[in-house]
């Protein structure tokens, strides 16, 4: 299964690697949690449920700021 890359990842070539995230005092306790839980699992899978993941908190964020 081949995963399609976020809007972000297209188009920002600047992203940290998962290595400098976690290195960070500016990345929060629960990205570097869910970071550190991804890299154990196969990469497919855990971009996939990311993808999933921002797409919900993305339309949560929306409707509780009347955007939907």
């Amino acid at each position: 299964m081949e995963v399609e890359p976020t809007e972000a990842a297209r188009f920002d070539a600047s992203l940290p690697t998962c290595e400098e995230l976690l290195q960070s005092c500016g990345t929060s306790f629960w990205l570097k949690g869910a970071l550190q839980s991804a890299l154990s699992r196969d990469p497919c899978d855990a971009a996939a449920d990311a993808d999933m993941l921002a797409a919900v908190l993305r339309k949560r964020m929306q409707r509780i700021q009347g955007r939907d």
